[in-house]
């Protein structure tokens, strides 16, 4: 873990600018009958297109083709992978969407679409959220890091700074990261002292205490600098419980996939940019969207968007259900011809 930690410094302002050589598109059309196609276009260089460039498995049902065009304005070749698929549900496409054996290495991305029937109308509210890729979800990052701070340091908004000088780049800089890092290793002492704690209990040892959580605390904060790894933490937190269960713990792989996340999936660097689209067969009436044009609603994000949080693209639409204006006329109308029949049939009588 030492060794993932330390770099957070030095990795702070290169988050936004690594791996960032490919575009992934995400094209979804809602249709009346319920169906929804999916395209997913990935763009950048051979190299990234031709090794595996998309986080879903393409064996399940895609039709996958291939393209490359030249650029004229930089002379250059781009290269797309372009994986289309219909489901017959959004359940449907969740089952090859979105995953339950959640990784930060690639995007999860889950589909809601939740309508409510109004008679003439039916209300529709579609959200697609690209999951957060921190394994961690004990704390929220806007706890620690303003709007403007996640903008910069994960975006590469430089916006925020504009007008700033160099001295207060630097310490906004400082401050930001200072904030990030307590984020970041407060989200691990909880999440280590929750398998602490359901170790205990699942074999019949006494469950840790506040003071033992505090003190590992204090561990995991020294931890960023020079502090030992893991193995010697759980020999810290045996240490201050008097007992050997928590190295023995460790011993028995139960912390392996704790230390293969603070291994992988704590620092998330990448500046792969992302465009979503959603084009919907009705009225738009609300949507967070960047762009709306003509029943599509478009985003442009990159992946610290959902890199310590959640991100989502919602929209809500009107559809129109002819059918029932069809009845109610009718209704309407025979009702008018009955009455009008009825009072003329008095009237002769």
């Amino acid at each position: 873990m030492k060794t993932k930690i330390n770099i957070i410094c030095t990795v702070l302002l290169l988050i936004v600018t690594a791996c960032g050589d490919i575009e992934v598109r995400y094209f979804t059309k809602i249709n009346l009958d319920g169906t929804i196609f999916k395209r997913v276009t990935a763009v950048g260089d051979s190299s990234a297109i031709y090794n595996k460039p998309f986080s879903f498995d393409t064996s399940l049902g895609w039709d996958i083709t291939y393209k490359k065009e030249i650029t004229k304005s930089v002379e250059d070749t781009l290269y797309y992978a372009i994986a289309e698929q219909t489901f017959e549900s959004i359940d449907a496409l969740n089952r090859v969407m979105h995953s339950n054996k959640d990784t930060a290495l690639t995007e999860n991305v889950h589909v809601n679409l939740n309508s409510k029937f109004r008679w003439f109308f039916t209300f529709h509210e579609y959200e697609e959220i690209f999951i957060q890729r921190f394994p961690y979800k004990h704390l929220k990052v806007e706890d620690f890091l303003s709007a403007e701070e996640q903008a910069y340091f994960f975006n590469d908004d430089t916006t925020v700074i504009i007008g700033m000088s160099e001295n207060e780049v630097e310490e906004f800089d400082k401050q930001g990261e200072t904030k990030w890092v307590d984020f970041l290793m407060s989200s691990i002492n909880i999440e280590y002292i929750r398998l602490v704690e359901q170790y205990a209990s699942s074999h019949n040892y006494d469950i840790p205490d506040e003071h033992f959580s505090k003190k590992m605390a204090e561990v995991f904060q020294v931890a960023i600098e020079d502090g030992p790894e893991l193995p010697m933490i759980c020999q810290i937190s045996d240490s201050l419980l008097s007992s050997s269960w928590i190295s023995k713990a460790y011993e028995e792989g139960y912390f392996e996939n704790f230390e293969r996340q603070l291994n992988d999936e704590i620092v998330i660097i990448s500046g792969r940019k992302y465009v979503v689209e959603v084009d919907v067969p009705g009225l738009i009436y609300y949507s967070n969207a960047d762009f709306i044009d003509e029943g599509v609603v478009k985003w442009q994000f990159k992946a610290g968007s959902f890199s310590y949080k959640d991100f989502t693209a919602e929209v809500s639409y009107r559809t129109t259900n002819w059918w029932a204006i069809i009845i109610t006329l009718l209704i309407i109308t025979s009702s008018i011809i009955y009455t009008l029949y009825f009072s003329r049939k008095k009237k002769f009588h």
